[in-house]
């Protein structure tokens, strides 16, 4: 018998090469982004009681609230006592402005550590985390914020009730506004959290009784180069200001005030030596709900936005395709919002091709969104409250965003006519994003909103730059998909979609 040959084997085919597409090489080019989200300090949660069980709701429009304990007794049983009020607390938004820039080949990377202390001789306490970082950014607004008890009135609030059931109120209100205040501003450096491994930007020492005196409680502060580490040993040695009512107690008190006073005009004298910049900390008094209850935001788009008209794309330069990354070139900026501190800046395509006319065309990489609310002191000022992560690459259009959750007391403070701010910025390696457009709508219309309802956008200018250039207007409309849930939290299904270019 002869011996049987094995077949030849097969060599598999090689697949033809293929460049790397354009989703990819923007992932590996991506700007430094870090999503956010505004949630309540850990020491404000641990004082508070159990939150009661509620009673799950379905959808089905109108106005919504979590359910109320009286729904969830039923008929004929004893009653239960409704859950204790919430201590309340001062929420400290913070934002900069003309931040030093201490790195070579990009800008500062800022965030903010918050040490605080009961009084003069007290032992500094940091925070318990700090701000979220705002990569390449020298005016940044961050949407981490600081948490601080306080039981006092304000914003038309009658505070603690007279007579000796309020004492204790009353003495944990005037003990608050004794507390001080250091911020120390960082350009991170390192991922790790020591802060020996960042670099420092500046600091800047205060009190609550100082911030809450101030114009619409927003208190300007300049940042002194010189490291809180001598501050803290140093500051408020004799005490610190009183509350709104000016300097409380009597010589010694008035002598407490007058030190701190001198030791913020020392920080100030140093700060126009260094040049540091500004930190703005703007005070909000937060009554939470006896029942709390979450806002879940559920955004994304419906279909992909357009591309430039071509009769403009071919007046400037070259339009590369790509997806979201693609769309734009030489855009006039984003002033006003709350995505970025930076405003103005250029947006071009996404794999890097440059117009001829373009004039100092800036490589753009995908999409973030904001959420934000308008400040209780100022008209038309928006406070972010959710930073969300960057979509990339080609395709982003007709993506949708992970849905984020975020406490309805810091959406908006039990009151339904507070205004909210859904913005989409278009991002950047060197962190002069361009806000693309946005809507404006009150929580309570979306608390009440039903399946279908519509809310324009308001778009930024967008022009191509050089001679005839002309500007156009991105608008699109914001649906709601739906309202899901209930009990403790409810998710609001955003879609937008409608994407058209009109001449500006």
């Amino acid at each position: 018998m002869g011996i049987r040959s094995l077949p030849p084997t097969r060599r598999r085919a090689r697949p033809p090469w293929s460049p790397p597409t354009l989703a990819f090489l923007s992932r590996l080019t991506a700007p430094k982004h870090d999503a956010a989200i505004r949630t309540i300090s850990p020491v404000i949660l641990s004082a508070r009681p159990p939150p009661p069980p509620t009673e799950r709701r379905g959808s089905g429009g109108g106005r919504h609230a979590p359910a109320s304990i009286a729904a969830a007794v039923p008929p004929g049983s004893a009653e239960v006592a409704p859950p204790p009020q919430p201590v309340p607390y001062l929420e400290l938004s913070l934002r900069c402005r003309d931040l030093p820039n201490t790195d070579m080949l990009s800008k500062t990377d800022p965030f903010v550590v918050l040490f605080t202390r009961a009084g003069a001789g007290a032992e500094w306490e940091k925070a318990p985390a700090p701000t979220e970082t705002v990569h390449n950014c020298l005016s940044p607004a961050f949407v981490g914020c600081f948490d601080l008890p306080y039981a006092g009135g304000g914003g038309g609030d009658g505070g603690p009730p007279p007579g000796p059931a309020g004492a204790a109120a009353r003495a944990a209100a005037a003990a608050a506004l004794k507390t001080h205040l250091s911020f120390e501003v960082y350009d991170r450096d390192s991922r790790r959290p020591e802060l020996n491994l960042q670099e420092f930007v500046g600091s800047a020492d205060t009190t609550v009784g100082a911030v809450l005196a101030a114009d619409g409680w927003t208190r300007e502060l300049p940042l002194a180069n010189v490291l809180n580490a001598a501050n803290r040993q140093s500051a408020f040695v004799a005490g610190s200001t009183g509350g709104a009512g000016g300097v409380t107690g009597g010589g010694a008190a008035a002598g407490a005030a007058a030190a701190a006073l001198e030791r913020e005009r020392e920080l100030a004298a140093r700060h126009f030596m260094s040049k540091a910049g500004y930190l703005v900390v703007e005070a909000e008094l937060i009554r939470p709900p006896r029942t709390p209850w979450t806002y879940v935001v559920d955004f994304g788009f419906d279909a992909p936005l357009p591309h430039l008209p071509a009769a403009d794309a071919g007046s400037g330069g070259s339009i590369s395709s790509g997806g979201v990354s693609s769309l734009f070139r030489r855009g006039g900026g984003g002033g006003g919002g709350s995505g970025s501190g930076s405003s103005g800046g250029s947006i071009s395509g996404g794999g890097g091709s440059t117009g001829s006319g373009g004039g100092g065309i800036i490589g753009r990489k995908g999409l973030f969104y904001v959420l934000a609310k308008e400040s209780v002191h100022r008209d038309a000022l928006f406070i972010p409250l959710i930073r969300s992560p960057l979509l990339v690459g080609a395709g982003v259009g007709g993506s949708m965003w992970a849905p984020a959750s975020i406490a309805a007391e810091k959406v908006d403070g039990g009151d339904d006519a507070r205004r909210l701010r859904l913005e989409v910025w278009a991002a950047a390696r060197d962190g002069d994003h361009t806000l693309v457009g946005w809507w404006i709508l009150s929580a309570g219309e979306l608390k009440g909103a039903r399946r279908g309802a519509t809310w324009a956008a308001v778009g930024e200018e967008v022009g191509l730059g050089g001679k005839g250039g002309s500007g156009w207007r991105l608008q699109g409309d914001l649906v709601c998909g739906g309202v899901r849930g209930g009990g403790a939290g409810f998710t609001f299904v955003l879609r937008a979609g409608g994407w058209r270019w009109t001449p500006a």
